[in-house]
């Protein structure tokens, strides 16, 4: 378990040496495997052996759902602490039936945080794959697109701080992203950039699709 804190906070402090380091493991082995090993493992009928990773899916995913329970706390006291305060001001009446809808969308965040994370990094390494395609870096992409975003679950660290600490979550986890891509796949800043906005781009591409659809079918009435 100390292991994986410390692999965690590795990742969460230095992402730049982090992935940089998951990039000269990979090449190590690789180069293992290339000079040494080759012609051994295929007279044995041996497979190749994985490269180890600094974290998996699993220990990261179970590390940051803790800080995802720290949130849901977090906002279960501050609803409190605000009942409090308004039925301290004479205000004791006021309905909060408002606030249960509050309590059920953070339980669901907590319930639901391993199917989230889960979603999140398959959705990022389809795009990652397709880029390592596009730019011929499809050796390995599986593999390393995994190791970035398994990564930037780190930043799930910043759901301890309240209030700002689920935005500043999403913009950090962009730029893991980007350092990752950067730092393990090694493309340029330009590559690395355009992959990060991406989602943007297909979200407006898609509007724009569905708008000029819209406008077909009004036309052809």
């Amino acid at each position: 378990m100390n292991i994986i804190l410390y692999n965690y906070f590795q990742a969460f402090l230095h992402p730049f040496k982090f992935n940089g380091s998951l990039r000269n493991n990979r090449e190590k082995e690789q180069n293992k495997w290339d000079a040494e090993n080759t012609l051994r493992l295929a007279e044995e009928g041996e497979s190749r052996p994985e490269a180890l990773m600094g974290l998996s899916f699993v220990e990261s995913v179970g590390v940051s759902w803790a800080f995802a329970i720290l949130r849901a706390l977090y906002s279960f006291f501050g609803l409190w602490l605000g009942k409090y305060a308004v039925e301290s001001m004479g205000f004791g009446g006021q309905n909060f039936d408002s606030k249960k809808i509050i309590l059920i969308f953070q339980i669901g965040q907590v319930v639901f945080f391993p199917l989230m994370a889960w979603v999140y990094v398959k959705f990022w390494t389809l795009l990652i794959i397709f880029f390592g395609i596009l730019y011929d870096r499809e050796d390995k992409s599986s593999e390393i697109a995994d190791e970035i975003l398994v990564s930037s679950l780190s930043t799930n660290i910043f759901l301890a701080i309240p209030v700002l600490g689920g935005f500043l979550q999403k913009v950090s986890s962009l730029l893991f992203i980007f350092i990752g891509l950067r730092e393990n796949m090694k493309l340029g800043t330009l590559q690395s950039l355009f992959v990060v906005i991406s989602p943007i781009i297909l979200f407006f591409l898609i509007l724009l699709f569905g708008a000029s659809a819209m406008m077909a079918i009004f036309q052809s009435f």
